[in-house]
């Protein structure tokens, strides 16, 4: 039995069957949900280490399933788990084939391998007696292709790491700051966009509120009520998770002259915010923004090759997620994954999706501690299911999981892949 075996289809492109073939399928709204103060409450839980729920059948279970060989993408996975300051590599099917570790911390949450095989990463709770928290010593690291450390920054580093094309980094950071206007009298986290040079230099830095709230384009900001930090309450506002510079060498040919595709442009996923945002960063403000009544909870949005998002829809409150190809030229969905009982596919806190070079879609279901593989149709070609456990025997939950190509792994890490 697989947790998501089938699929629930709004259309797989412009050339599908799109909604107005199946109108019974089409759902571009977010489900009527809980109210304003669950919602909050929901917000405001911290992130989950295990697997609280797991299905009997999964519990007995652990590591690769390779579903069908001959659809799974090629190459080798990266992913990071709650319980270690750690990235494993592995192959489709599940061999270990390097480890970076990093003694000094608590957790990794994003990790990310660079040309040249180094990996950046970016944790918390680095130190001795250090605690991973949400304002934990938080930090940047920087290993050699077997693990040598190259650098450590200590930044207060969150969610997402990114090369950028000039060998420069970008990372999210946050601070406290006081904004009555949204906070009242209670501090705000806000979020910023910092960058790094290739030797973890700190660079430019802007506020997320600042450039969510400028120019034509702004986002009307919605209430985030107080959390009971452990230093004191605070709003979380923004809680950013991904930023992901858009690729104008590469893409720009393939998507036309439309402003959001321009080197300048990076976007940035807003979980609280409920909003995916186009940020132009030489003009310091959102030229274009989509979500809101929508998408519930967001994590992970990319650019894809035909210019539309991949964004993964936690739907927070309504208890069930999804995967969305959306085209932001006019909020279309034009693609969608969900299971096909809507229930069993659901993770209130990160989650991730990656599409695949052969048109596949790699989905980090992080709340069960599961990856897994569904092609264009939604059918599921390949599983991974997290055999690390706590001492009590449950499931560590997963960070987000990428595909490396075989090509990229063995011109960088002198690796040679296996078919799966």
């Amino acid at each position: 039995m697989l947790l998501c075996c089938a699929h629930g289809l709004t259309g797989c492109g412009r050339d599908a069957a799109g909604p107005q073939d199946h109108p019974a399928e089409r759902s571009d709204a977010v489900a009527p949900g809980p109210g304003a103060a669950e919602l909050q409450r929901l917000r405001n839980l911290g992130y989950v280490d295990v697997v609280e729920d797991e299905r009997e059948l999964d519990a007995r279970r652990a590591g690769v399933e390779v579903i069908d060989a001959e659809r799974v993408s090629p190459g080798a996975n990266l992913y990071t788990q709650r319980s270690a300051a750690e990235a494993v590599l592995m192959d489709a099917q599940g061999e270990v084939l390097r480890r970076w570790r990093d003694p000094q911390a608590r957790q990794w949450s994003r990790a990310r391998l660079l040309p040249g095989g180094d990996l950046v990463a970016v944790g918390n709770g680095y130190g001795a007696g250090a605690a991973a928290g949400p304002e934990g010593r938080r930090f940047v690291v920087r290993l050699g292709p077997h693990g040598a450390l190259r650098w450590r920054r200590l930044v207060r580093a969150h969610h997402e790491i990114q090369p950028l094309p000039n060998g420069r980094l970008a990372t999210l950071t946050m601070d406290r700051r006081r904004l009555p206007e949204v906070g009242g009298d209670v501090p705000v986290r806000d979020d910023y966009i910092q960058l790094l040079g290739p030797d973890g230099t700190l660079g430019e830095r802007a506020s997320l509120y600042e450039l969510l709230t400028s120019g034509p384009h702004a986002v009307p900001i919605q209430p985030v009520a107080p959390s009971d930090g452990r230093s004191g309450d605070v709003v979380d506002l923004v809680h950013a998770n991904s930023l992901v510079p858009f690729d104008a060498e590469r893409l720009r040919s393939l998507v036309g002259t439309h402003p959001i595709y321009a080197d300048s442009s990076l976007l940035v996923t807003s979980r609280h915010q409920d909003v995916i945002a186009v940020v132009d960063w030489k003009r310091r403000e959102v030229i274009h923004a989509w979500g809101r009544g929508v998408v519930s909870g967001p994590h992970d949005a990319t650019w894809l090759e035909n210019g539309h998002w991949l964004v993964f829809d936690n739907g927070l409150g309504r208890g069930w997620s999804r995967v969305l190809e959306v085209d932001p030229l006019d909020g279309d969905i034009v693609w969608e994954y969900r299971a096909p009982e809507a229930t069993d596919f659901y993770t209130a806190a990160r989650g991730s999706a990656q599409r695949l070079p052969n048109g596949n879609t790699l989905i980090t279901h992080s709340g069960a501690g599961e990856a897994f593989e569904v092609d264009a149709a939604g059918e599921p070609v390949w599983r991974f299911l997290n055999p690390a456990r706590n001492p009590r025997g449950k499931r560590w939950a997963l960070g987000r999981m990428y595909r490396y190509p075989p090509d990229f792994l063995a011109r960088n890490l002198g690796i040679e892949v296996r078919e799966p």
